[in-house]
């Protein structure tokens, strides 16, 4: 964030006219002035501190899009091959993670839980999962076992640990992106053999060890259908606007305190039909430019990342300001580049066509 703050005059006038980057600016502007109705903010002494996190997240955050937006447009080559080796490099990190979390844990009777990145499996999978996505779009790109072959055994490694993660909503969101590939009409082969490893992987480690299914199903709805029903009963006192945020993003279940395990909910809790109308009209504003991308260069590795992500955050998640490890990263990434490659060519490539 820091390199890219010179960058964000230039950025500007990138975006000038871009609609999808207006709406995002809108929705976080939006949701951080909620900090000012939220009944927080009215106690002695204010929660300043609160306020000031908040106040950073959000300017880091669209500091984050504009530098994505100068960088991929003035940088392509370069953040490509970036993006090739944090592909390798999280097959390899995936790697170690399962390795060093079944050394001292046992086998399949715990989720596998990342260290350093989250102590949370569904954060792990939410990351992974992401990078899932780039994965078959460089799978599907290439040509010949010998130059696919390194990606479809990183897909392994990465499509196994999500599985061992036991998160559903990540197995069922790289489903649908899996699907989002299906759109293009060339390298049909490539895509019903990525679908062909993604079941053999899940089916393969069902048969040896079948408990990691069972695991999965005991969990039932995991208080998440009683979690949403204090959530919309706690926001239908506020519905227009919601609780703002510093509201209490915790609630307690029993003997358990959690989030809002959804960011859909998290958002008609903190923003009301408002904040939430702002968001789905963002998403299905990305969607659409997403859609045209793929149409246009028969890449569409974003809206893939972004179906992943949407679908993820259904059941899972809360904030999407404040969490710039794996929610900026699955989450934001896929729109600042929908946003960097739809909103017109950057000033070296029109320097290149006019040459």
């Amino acid at each position: 964030t820091i390199i890219t703050i010179p960058l964000i005059p230039q950025a500007f006038r990138l975006v000038n006219r871009d609609n999808l980057f207006f709406l995002c600016l809108f929705y976080i502007s939006y949701m951080l002035a909620s900090v000012t109705w939220s009944d927080a903010f009215f106690e002695e002494p204010t929660p300043w501190r609160g306020v000031y996190d908040h106040l950073k997240h959000g300017a880091q955050l669209l500091i984050f899009i504009l530098g994505t937006r100068v960088l991929m447009q003035t940088r392509p080559r370069q953040y490509e091959q970036m993006r090739h080796i944090l592909f390798f490099a999280a097959g390899l990190a995936g790697m170690l993670t399962m390795l060093y979390w079944y050394s001292a844990h046992s086998f399949p009777d715990t989720r596998v839980v990342g260290f350093s990145l989250t102590e949370n499996p569904n954060d792990l999978a939410f990351v992974y999962g992401a990078v899932c996505t780039w994965g078959f779009a460089f799978f599907i790109s290439k040509q010949g076992l010998v130059s696919r072959l390194p990606y479809l055994l990183v897909l392994t490694a990465l499509v196994l640990l999500l599985f061992l993660t036991q998160s559903r909503g990540a197995l069922v969101a790289i489903t649908c992106a899996t699907g989002v590939f299906g759109l293009r009409r060339q390298g049909i082969k490539g895509i019903l053999l990525v679908v062909a490893m993604l079941g053999s992987v899940m089916v393969t480690v069902v048969l040896i060890e079948p408990r990691i299914a069972d695991e999965m199903i005991a969990r039932g709805d995991s208080t998440r259908i009683a979690l949403w029903s204090d959530i919309i009963k706690e926001t239908l006192h506020r519905p227009l606007m919601g609780s703002g945020y510093l509201s209490n993003a915790v609630i307690e279940i029993g003997t358990h305190r959690l989030n809002a395990h959804s960011a859909y909910f998290a958002t008609f809790r903190d923003g009301g039909l408002v904040g939430l109308t702002l968001l789905i009209g963002m998403l299905t504003l990305a969607c659409k430019r997403a859609y045209g991308i793929g149409n246009q260069t028969g890449d569409y590795t974003w809206l893939a990342a972004l179906v992943f992500a949407m679908v993820f955050l259904i059941t899972a998640g809360d904030r999407l300001i404040d969490r710039p490890k794996e929610v900026w990263f699955a989450f934001w990434l896929p729109i600042a580049m929908i946003i960097a490659l739809s909103s017109g060519p950057s000033p070296a490539t029109q320097r290149e066509n006019v040459a």
